[in-house]
């Protein structure tokens, strides 16, 4: 697989990874940190970790492809 080495960075053949800067222009709507959890061979998963660490409840939201966190923007800061 060819990759656009200036647009994403290619991990193997089947994964591209998205430059962090590439997220810049949505940081306006999605204020939230990124957090990373390495999940093998230079893969990682992103989750996004809001609020108060002494709740009682916890909630994890899920999506698919093609979607991402974005899609939970409005719904974060109100759970």
């Amino acid at each position: 697989a060819e990759t656009d080495t200036a647009k994403d960075t290619l991990l193997s053949p089947a994964v591209l990874r998205t430059p962090e800067e590439r997220f810049d222009p949505l940081k306006t709507e999605f204020p939230f940190k990124p957090n990373y959890a390495l999940v093998g061979d230079g893969l990682r998963m992103a989750y996004i970790d809001e609020g108060s660490r002494n709740a009682k409840e916890t909630l994890l939201l899920l999506h698919g492809e093609p979607t991402y966190s974005y899609l939970y923007r409005k719904m974060i800061s109100p759970l």
